[in-house]
Formats: C-alpha cells, structure tokens, sequence
C-alpha cells in the first residue's frame, strides 16, 4: 500500500473523529446507560455553553449545527435536548479556527485539567455527589463554569505553563467509605481477564 495514501486516509479519519462524544463517557456496561447518556450530555453542554457565550461557534461549519449549539443559551433548561440534537458529538468543525488548538487540548479525555475533570471536580465532588449522574449544573452555574474556561483558555493562549493546573475544590464533602463506589466500579470491568 502506499504510504502516502495511508497517512492521508488516517488523516481524513482523524479529521471527522469528534472532539467530544458522549459514547467516551458512558461505559460499555453501564447498568443505567440513559442515564449516563444525559449525565455527558450535562457534561458536554457546559463546554458547548462556553463556545456560544464566548462566539467561538465556527462560522466555517454547518449554519444549522451552528444554530443548535447557539440555542443552548436561549434553551437553559435543556441541555441535554441540545448536545442530542448535534447527534451527542462536538466536531472541531464546530469550534471557531481560532479556538482549535485550545478545544483539542482541554477536551482530552483522560487526565486532569480537561473538561472531564473540571466539571466532575465542581458539580460531583464539590457538592457531596459520587457520579456524573448527580451533577445537574443550572444556567447560573454553567456561566460560572464558561468564566473558569475563559480563565484556562487565556492561559492557553499566553502560553502558561499551568494552564491545565487541576482544581483544588475546598472544602469538598469526602466519601466516608469508597468500598460501594469501589464495588460498584469493578462490577462494570470485563469479566475475561487482560493478559
């Protein structure tokens, strides 16, 4: 196979994957998969909160994708309506080109600083919550959360090098025993061993 024929084609590939997906937030044997589907809707729509607040919808993409992810401010109560109208994934198509960079780095599943774990941080842990489930930010709460992403992003662009710093959530209520969450989290790993 050629290789240059190959790069373009992975290329292509990466270029239509979604920068956020709620199937990366809902576990394969989730016991409640509605459920979690609409706790990363949550999740999802408070970073599509920041792009409509801030202007940074693309103008590039589709005008109607565009008009759905800018309704989520004139459709506070429905969040999770919102973020299933744009098929339950954000494309770097629908960020502004000049808050790409940003998006792809602050959208990284896994590790801390990302939007993952600033929303579970604030709307999970700090308020005595044990699940993404249990988080159900309000209007009031999502600007809130929109300023805390303006302050990553500035950092972002100037170059900080602790932009990505993790929250320190004071005061934050503690389990008093994760022997339940604990249980609760092995029961969802496979059964076949990895080897």
């Amino acid at each position: 196979m050629d290789l240059k024929k190959l790069m373009a084609a992975l290329q292509a590939s990466a270029s239509n994957a979604p920068l956020l997906s709620t199937s990366t937030y809902v576990p394969p044997t989730s016991d409640a998969p509605d459920e979690d589907r609409d706790a990363a809707r949550r999740m999802i729509a408070a970073f599509v909160h920041w792009l409509a607040r801030g202007g940074h919808t693309s103008d590039a993409g589709s005008p109607a994708r565009k008009a759905i992810l800018d309704s989520i401010l004139a459709r506070p109560d429905q969040p999770e309506k919102v973020i299933e109208e744009l098929g339950d994934n954000v494309y770097s198509t629908d960020v502004a080109q000049d808050q790409r960079d940003f998006a792809t780095g602050y959208l990284a599943p896994f590790g801390e600083g990302n939007l993952g774990d600033d929303y579970f941080k604030l709307f999970v842990e700090a308020t005595g919550g044990r699940t993404m489930r249990d988080a159900r930010p309000t209007p009031a709460e999502y600007n809130r959360f929109s300023d805390m992403i303006d302050a990553r992003e500035r950092g972002f662009a100037q170059g900080a090098p602790d932009w990505k710093k993790p929250l320190a959530v004071p005061n934050a209520p503690r389990p008093t025993s994760g022997q339940a969450v604990r249980s609760k989290w092995l029961a969802r790993l496979p059964a076949t061993p990895i080897s």
